[in-house]
């Protein structure tokens, strides 16, 4: 079907001011695609509810066909978007015929599925004015040129915005995103009808808000780095809907085609990715170099393009994000009759402002296909294999609104809130009008909205309000936003003024226009006098309860505070009050007079109780006094700050655990005062009584009792401790001389509060074991005997009856029955019986005087003083015939054990177990290296 179209083409050949060629290639390849540009742009409005596809099959279908929407176009697996940022002209200059072909290079291609090879595209994300107020697409410049952003448009490359400022200013988000959009059009209108529509928009560094604008702008993607944006690469399976999502993207590397090869393995026919890189232009430094930059698009191409696995669409994220839109909101319907199957599809508020209205469709039926019909101008490719078909629809779908009623909407938006910057919007769109009777129209009606935010473009006339006011107040005059310079007949230069004269008062201010148009203004603060009268006190005091006046005077109109209108009101406030009264005069200028009318009422609040012991009853008492009415009196007995566990002025309460307990009491008075007291009431607890004891052994030592008693309220103060052998005794530490036997002490302790308790342990008294050393000859040797040793011979020692005992411990260490003794000097044996020792001195002496190497003690201590005054604190074994390493053992004169060391060395201070020992006289055994013996007495003196 052929239509007929009226159209003027104009060829334009420019000559770049920053290249050094004419390339009239690129023109004529320019001429094929802007017809079919404007073919497309003015065949408007095709309806998808028009298109149907007609299958005929081999034989009817035993069940019905699957008719699917592609989630990708073409019915590819993963999808590839590259943008250019900042408006760079490397996307021109060397993108554009790398993928196209030209200049050389053999162009990067996938097919639609089909049989038709499809260019690799590219985005330009631009902004259009730099930080001074420059357009930055002008020719000569290292930005798109408005004809070479035409001209990529033309070639189906992406045109997306990024704000129409650098840096962008955070202050009008809806500026940033609305006057680049504007600004577009305005620029591009010229080649296309109505100016090229972005509806892709990239958010500038410090622009994050703009993301609402720019979604309330209808842009399908957004693309920031917050943290709520969706992932990239993105598995666009799992999205449900593509509205009013925001995306991430990653910097174009030289690890691209590695990110992409992990991107495609993971991709089929039931996981489609998408993802997006961008760069800011090459050979910057910061960028990847172009030459890198074509290797990895090389092996992208190879790979996945045609000459690969054919799986990848490479399309600006218009195109994409179009096509993931109109998926959305078109519906597919089938209706099998026999062999034949017709497609058809509704459509759900589809935009008329896409670039593109394309839809792949696939068709899986259990019979083969052996014909196929789509409605003309719907679509751009098909075919059919056997059982399964796919269809590329391509229709024009847009309906561009008329030039005039887009300016009318801008203007009508400036009108609301008329700044500079709606101004500025709405100028643009009254600019693409071509009618010149329109324009001049539009242009009117602007400028009567926008007086004087359009500098060069209005005459600029303006008015400050007058204003009002009652005297004291203050006046804010403000003059027009967006001048140049203000100046205002006080001398100031703000846009604004706060003023505040006695009388009426004429003002006037100057302007510049930053076209440097200069206009004046005069306006009038008119000032109106306040009421004047005379009152009562402003401060009264009364008592409780009694009358008292509160007046005013003057023939104005009152309102007090409590809600009367006389000249005077009669007020009893039982507590401090505050009052006013509003005073309106004629001009409805008005003074607020205040009034305090100050009671007095005194407030003492305490309560008793009594001390007692945990189980008995506390006794509360109100002890309060005031000259106000008591309206309640609450408790608050466990201390957690809610006043409800008792009422009245006495309580009588039995606490639930011991400890100082908080104790509260609130009273409410008639007033309306709330006062309160704390106190801890202290509830003894009983005494957890114990005690220790030590020495058991009689008649040797006394046993020595240790009050060892806790108590959480108060302390011990008596102690009263019952033997159990009939004798008593008092205080903390006791001690008591027992006869062997068994018996159960008792301790009863009285605390601080008189709470008491007792504790009772059984003891058992062991008696100090009597024993009998014997010679050989069967004579005693008693305590401090001299015990002769035969010449190179050793004396015979023994124990009577030794089955009596627990254990013997002769001089040399040995425990056994019997001895042989063969060294001179001081002796000592020790017998255990249960925990008591009793022992025995003697002195071993040669026959004939002979000493044994080994026997001088005269340079082992046998007296050392540990008291810390730095001199003989420790206890000295130092004898030439002592050899080293020594072991050591210390005994008390009843044979305990107080200290041991197997490698002694001159450090012994006198304690065991971390304790002092007493004063007194110890015995030492010393065994050297060689197995020589050395005893002797030891006496501490502190």
């Amino acid at each position: 079907m052929v239509k007929n179209y009226t159209f003027t083409l104009i060829i334009l050949c420019k000559t770049r001011l920053k290249k050094n060629y004419f390339n009239i290639g690129l023109i004529l390849s320019l001429l094929f695609i802007f017809l079919l540009g404007s073919v497309r742009l003015r065949a408007q409005g095709q309806n998808i509810e028009n298109a149907t596809i007609t299958i005929t099959f081999a034989g009817a279908p035993t069940q019905a066909p699957v008719v699917k929407k592609t989630l990708l176009k073409y019915n590819k697996d993963f999808a590839l978007i590259l943008q250019m940022d900042d408006g760079s002209d490397d996307i021109y200059d060397k993108v554009y015929p790398y993928f196209r072909g030209q200049q050389g290079n053999p162009g990067l291609f996938f097919s639609d599925g089909v049989t038709n090879y499809q260019w690799f595209k590219m985005g330009s994300v631009h902004y259009s004015e730099d930080a001074n107020g420059n357009d930055v697409h002008l020719p000569g410049t290292n930005f798109v040129s408005w004809d070479e952003m035409n001209t990529l448009w033309a070639a189906y490359f992406g045109i997306e915005s990024r704000g129409f400022e650098n840096p962008t200013n955070p202050l009008y988000p809806y500026y940033e995103v609305n006057r680049n959009i504007s600004f577009t059009k305005r620029y591009t209108s010229f080649f296309i009808p109505g100016g090229l529509n972005m509806d892709v928009y990239v958010i500038p560094p410090g622009g994050d808000g703009q993301i609402q604008e720019a979604k309330l702008a209808g842009n399908l993607a957004i693309y920031d780095e917050r943290p709520e944006a969706l992932s990239n690469p993105l598995r666009l399976d799992s999205i449900s809907s593509f509205q009013n999502k925001e995306y991430s993207r990653n910097r174009i590397s030289n690890n691209l085609f590695n990110e992409v090869q992990q991107m495609a393995n993971n991709s089929n026919a039931s996981n489609h990715y998408l993802a997006t890189y961008y760069c800011q232009g090459f050979d910057n430094g910061t960028d990847i170099s172009f030459d890198n930059f074509k290797t990895q698009m090389n092996q992208i191409s190879n790979a996945y393009g045609v000459n690969g696995s054919n799986t990848i669409w490479s399309a600006s994220a218009t195109e994409v994000f179009e096509y993931l839109a109109l998926r959305d909101k078109i519906t597919v319907h089938q209706n099998l009759n026999g062999n034949v199957l017709e497609i058809t599809f509704t459509g759900d508020n589809i935009p008329a402002n896409f670039r593109w209205y394309s839809l792949t469709v696939t068709v899986k039926a259990d019979t083969n296909i052996t014909n196929m019909t789509v409605t003309p101008n719907y679509y751009y490719s098909y075919k059919y294999d056997k059982d399964s078909a796919v269809i590329n629809l391509n229709w024009n779908g847009s309906s561009s609104e008329a030039p005039e009623t887009v300016a009318e909407r801008f203007i009508q938006k400036a009108a609301a809130n008329p700044t500079p910057q709606t101004c500025l919007i709405a100028k643009d769109y009254v600019e693409i009008i071509s009618n010149a009777d329109s324009l001049a129209k539009y242009k009117d009606e602007l400028c009567s909205v926008c007086n004087g935010s359009l500098p060069g473009y209005c005459s600029y006339l303006f008015n400050v309000p007058n204003d009002t006011i009652c005297r004291g107040d203050s006046a804010t005059l403000t003059a027009p936003d967006g001048m140049k310079s203000y100046l205002w007949s006080n001398s100031e230069t703000s846009q604004s003024i706060h003023v505040a004269p006695d009388t009426t008062t004429q003002y006037w201010i100057e302007v510049v226009t930053q076209d440097d148009q200069t206009s004046r203004d005069t306006v009038w603060v008119t000032v109106n006098p306040l009421p004047q009268f005379a009152h009562s006190p402003d401060t009264i005091s009364n008592n409780p309860g009694h009358d008292t006046t509160l007046w005013v005077t003057g023939n104005y109109n009152y309102l007090w505070s409590t809600g009367a209108t006389d000249t005077s009101i009669v007020v009893a406030p039982k507590i401090n009050t505050h009052y006013f009264v509003e005073v309106t005069n004629e001009y409805l200028c008005s003074l607020r007079q205040h009034f305090f009318v100050k009671t007095h009422y005194e407030y003492n609040v305490d309560f008793s109780y009594d001390t007692v012991c945990f189980g008995d009853t506390t006794h509360l008492i109100n002890l309060s006094t005031t000259n106000d009415s008591v309206l309640q009196v609450v408790w608050d007995l466990n201390g957690d700050g809610v006043f409800e566990d008792a009422f009245g002025d006495s309580v009588i309460h039995r606490y639930t655990h011991s400890g100082l307990l908080l104790t509260g009491m609130r009273i409410t008075y008639a007033s309306g005062a709330m006062k309160l007291a704390y106190h801890s009431v202290p509830v003894a607890d009983p005494p957890n009584v114990w005690f220790g004891y030590s020495g058991i052994c009689s008649p040797n030592t006394s046993t020595s009792f240790s009050d060892s008693t806790t108590v959480l309220v108060g302390s011990p103060v008596s102690w009263y401790w019952n033997y159990g052998d009939g004798n008593f005794d008092v205080g903390r530490f006791v001690s008591h001389r027992y006869i062997p036997g068994t018996y159960s002490p008792q301790l009863v302790v009285t605390t601080t509060y008189g709470c008491l308790d007792s504790a009772r342990r059984n003891i058992t008294i062991f008696a100090n074991p009597d024993f009998t050393l014997l010679r050989e000859d069967e004579t005693q040797v008693f305590n401090g005997d001299t015990v002769f040793i035969p010449n190179g011979d050793s004396a015979y020692l023994k124990i009577e009856n030794p089955a009596q005992f627990d254990s013997i411990i002769w001089p040399s260490g040995q425990n056994s029955n019997d001895y042989y003794l063969s060294t001179e000097g001081q002796q000592t044996v020790f017998v255990y019986k249960n925990i008591c020792s009793s022992f025995s001195d003697f002195l071993g002496v040669f026959q004939g005087g002979h000493v044994f190497p080994g026997s001088d003690t005269a340079k082992i201590m046998n007296l050392f003083t540990p008291n810390g005054d730095g001199f003989n604190d420790e206890w000295i074994v130092n004898n030439k015939n002592i050899t080293f390493p020594i072991i050591v053992n210390i005994y008390t004169r009843y044979g305990n054990l107080v200290y041991h060391s197997d490698n002694y060395q001159n450090d012994w201070k006198g304690y065991y177990n971390g304790n002092i020992l007493p004063k007194g006289t110890y015995y030492y055994i010393v065994k050297d290296a060689d197995n020589q013996i050395f005893t002797g007495p030891l006496t501490i003196i502190r």
